[in-house]
């Protein structure tokens, strides 16, 4: 029977040695979950570290009697994220409110995907996470984890148990943990985005953007570049003649659009307890395609349906945002647009120069512009007159 737990105290009937499995993000408060189940409730502690193409995020590192004890499941998802989450975002232009592409909503559900997969392959009857009541992956994995079809005990106990990240630090340093000094934010990253929040993002009408945040996009380049993009069949493919796979094409669109400032985002986004928040993020790649893709479709269909395709990507982003991943509809439009996209191959050209990138060329396999407008013209009224 599914039960959602929603404190420590939901744990004290399950047996020492129980079997758990949870996420480790590398922060604090996955690290005091962790901490707790093997050291207070000695339970046998099973985690999952997800590589979406995050690299920073490690903030704790675990007492060493404390990671002897864990079986540790590492999976590479990178080319499964890039297919099965960055793709179908760029196809539904997922833009949270015309402010900023979704990030961190491709990657719960993806999380959520193998933590059920590895449970079940074990029989691992719980699965936690540590998210907080404040943080909008709480609804995300605990609805994706439901909707999966898992039936054993699932969620975080920090849904009522408020415990300081004072507390929390103060508990793991007590049994050896080590913590890196405090950040000025949050950080959520994978390979497609760069997301951050809290610290000194935290006031919306006195927004510190510190330089330190980025990554990408804080060099400055040496000359300006063009680049052409080839798309197959709703696919990136080819980049100035070179085929990449999705990960590689990502990849070197955040390192080689980076420099020129492009894919700096920034705006409020509403929390689950109905309270917006500033989050910054940057994504160099998903400016690009996004921006790529919207001049493509522009070029290859009419005005009735480009209102229609509209209407759905905007529904595609609710669903996302509201972790309804799995979910009839956003699955539905996901078939829509694959349909949509199948005869969707062109070639696009940019010049790219500092915070400036203008397309120059768009050549759609399908178009629905005019080359020669006058000689279109000029035709049309011959047809009249016969």
């Amino acid at each position: 029977m599914t039960k959602l737990i929603k404190c420590f105290e939901d744990l004290k009937d399950l047996p020492q040695g129980t079997e758990v499995f949870c996420l480790n993000s590398g922060g604090l408060d996955s690290a005091y979950l962790i901490c707790r189940l093997i050291h207070d409730f000695k339970f046998k502690v099973h985690t999952l570290t997800l590589d979406v193409g995050q690299n920073d995020q490690v903030s704790v590192c675990l007492p060493n009697y404390i990671t002897k004890t864990i079986d540790v499941h590492t999976v590479d998802a990178k080319e499964e994220f890039a297919r099965d989450c960055v793709l179908p975002l760029i196809r539904a232009n997922g833009i949270y409110l015309n402010q900023h592409p979704l990030s961190a909503s491709l990657s719960r559900p993806l999380i959520a995907k193998h933590l059920v997969r590895i449970a079940q392959k074990y029989k691992i009857e719980t699965i936690l996470h540590s998210a907080t009541p404040s943080q909008n992956s709480m609804r995300r994995f605990n609805t994706s984890i439901l909707d999966l079809g898992f039936n054993g005990l699932y969620g975080s106990p920090y849904l009522n148990d408020n415990i300081s990240r004072i507390d929390k630090a103060s508990y793991i340093r007590s049994l050896g943990a080590t913590i890196e000094e405090k950040r000025s934010f949050s950080i959520d990253t994978n390979l497609f985005c760069r997301e951050f929040e809290s610290g000194d993002l935290d006031n919306p009408e006195l927004m510190n953007l510190n330089e330190e945040m980025f990554l990408w996009t804080k060099s400055v380049p040496s000359e300006n570049i063009k680049i052409t993009l080839e798309i197959e069949n709703g696919i990136p493919v080819r980049i100035n003649n070179q085929s990449f796979s999705l990960v590689e094409l990502v990849s070197y669109l955040n390192t080689h659009l980076g420099p020129f400032g492009l894919g700096r985002y920034l705006g409020l986004e509403e929390g689950p307890l109905g309270k917006k928040v500033i989050e910054a993020r940057e994504t160099p790649a998903g400016y690009f395609l996004l921006t790529a893709f919207d001049h493509l479709i522009n070029a290859s269909f009419d005005y009735k349906s480009l209102l229609v395709k509209r209407h759905l990507d905007q529904l595609w982003t609710c669903e996302a945002v509201e972790g309804r991943w799995f979910g009839t509809i956003k699955n539905s439009i996901d078939q829509f647009n694959n349909e949509f996209f199948k005869n969707v191959s062109g070639r696009l050209t940019f010049d790219i120069s500092y915070k400036t990138m203008d397309c120059r060329s768009i050549i759609s396999s399908t178009p629905r512009y005019s080359t020669e407008r006058e000689f279109d013209d000029l035709n049309k009224e011959v047809e009249r007159a016969a």
